[in-house]
């Protein structure tokens, strides 16, 4: 596994509010229930489903000292993030960054696919991990922030444009695929969101490019001509920032 390519993708998802949380698919239409899948809670999904669900607190308990004693109030994920970051030793916090993809990688399985990881897996899974990035970490001994640099907030687009985020996610044992966007204006206010089902895609690559379509949709459809265009797909950023042969 190339995990400094994993933590990244999802802390910069995590650090921006738009992972795909069981209460936006129950709201696409893509889960029947919005409820937390282990204990049932309906509460703030992300922070619930990393810190404060009892199965996720199963795992920190079997983490570093530091993080079976700490205590984090109810927050975002940036802010999560910031904390643990400083809170935590590079050691703890490497340690914290690694056990986050894995909590919501656990999370999903669990939904979709019925296979339930105890914690003791999960903690062999971190340790294997941290090993692989003890490498990257003897090369630029600056701290975790090497392997995973903390998410910067939303970052606004300037004085008079708009910027449109697009997400897209698939459930194979369904057959359902979901695409969502948000424009925001340069004071982060929404002025069109769009979240739909759509036929059932296999490629994550084409399900990214069909989200893109309908942002750029939504935005000629409102009227909108200055919009920065904003996703988490390397492949489809690439593509959209080619110039075109004239």
């Amino acid at each position: 596994m190339d995990v400094a390519p994993v933590l990244k993708n999802f802390l910069w998802k995590l650090g921006s509010n738009i992972l795909a949380t069981w209460e936006i698919l129950f709201r696409k239409g893509i889960l029947t229930d919005p409820l937390c899948p282990f204990c049932l809670a309906n509460t703030k999904p992300t922070f619930h489903a990393l810190w404060s669900c009892p199965a996720s607190i199963a795992v920190w308990q079997e983490c570093g000292r530091r993080l079976q004693k700490l205590v984090i109030e109810q927050c975002d994920g940036l802010h999560l993030i910031k904390v643990l970051k400083d809170i935590l030793d590079k050691e703890g916090f490497l340690e914290a960054l690694i056990v986050l993809p894995l909590l919501w990688l656990r999370r999903n399985e669990y939904v979709f696919k019925g296979r339930f990881h105890p914690p003791s897996q999960l903690i062999m899974k971190v340790r294997n991990m941290a090993a692989e990035c003890e490498e990257i970490l003897q090369e630029d001994p600056s701290g975790p922030e090497a392997v995973a640099n903390i998410p910067p907030k939303w970052m606004a687009p300037r004085d008079g444009w708009l910027k449109a985020n697009w997400d897209a996610t698939l459930n194979n044992n369904s057959r359902r695929t979901g695409i969502g966007v948000v424009v925001r204006n340069e004071m982060g206010g929404v002025v069109a969101a769009l979240a739909k089902a759509i036929p059932f895609v296999e490629d994550p690559t084409a399900i990214e490019a069909i989200a893109v379509w309908h942002a750029v949709n939504l935005c000629v459809d409102r009227g909108f001509h200055q919009v920065v265009f904003e996703g988490d797909s390397q492949i489809i950023v690439s593509a959209l920032n080619q110039t075109s042969p004239s």
